[in-house]
């Protein structure tokens, strides 16, 4: 099933980016694929051959897909069961709370550059279910405060009424 799905959403995106291209259009599809629990379909080690052409598949779509304006959002708990080379195409990386452990630390402190004060940082971020506060540390080509070797931390309202209460020019928009 997950095969097929991607195979068909890579076809879509190509067909768009082909039709844009010869119609004079912007030639890229302007879209984003949000994958939950990743680790189950692009893990470090597949336990079979479906599972490994699935993550072939996967990362070939994410290594050609910017180009036809596709881009990725991979969510998990663990980034250490990701595959590493997904890992390294993955332009922007938001990190919450809980990742200040063993093979998810180390896989941090690579993705920070060994940045130790990056890291003392992260780990002083506040525990969200104990405080209600929702901070992520960014990392990657999204945070415009310089190059890709710099992190940014950002708190995050807990629901989107204290989106809609702090930003209420939201309110007629399409996210209410």
């Amino acid at each position: 099933f997950h095969k097929n799905l991607f195979a068909a959403l890579k076809r879509k995106a190509q067909s768009l980016y082909h039709q844009a291209q010869s119609s004079g259009q912007v030639s890229n599809v302007n879209s984003l694929i949000v994958i939950d629990e990743a680790q189950r379909l692009i893990p470090e080690h597949p336990e079979n051959s479906t599972k490994e052409r699935i993550l072939a598949l996967v990362q070939d779509s994410v290594n050609t897909g910017r180009k036809l304006g596709l881009g990725w959002i991979f969510a998990t708990q663990s980034v250490v069961n990701i595959s590493k080379a997904i890992w390294r195409q993955v332009g922007t990386t938001f990190v919450g709370y809980g990742f200040g452990v063993g093979a998810d630390k180390q896989r941090l402190l690579e993705m920070v550059g060994n940045n130790s004060s990056v890291i003392r940082r992260y780990e002083t971020m506040p525990q969200p279910l104990q405080t209600g506060k929702y901070w992520f540390m960014v990392q990657g080509e999204l945070v415009a405060i310089g190059n890709g070797n710099q992190s940014l931390f950002i708190d995050c309202f807990p629901n989107q009424q204290e989106l809609l209460r702090h930003n209420p020019f939201l309110k007629n928009s399409a996210i209410n």
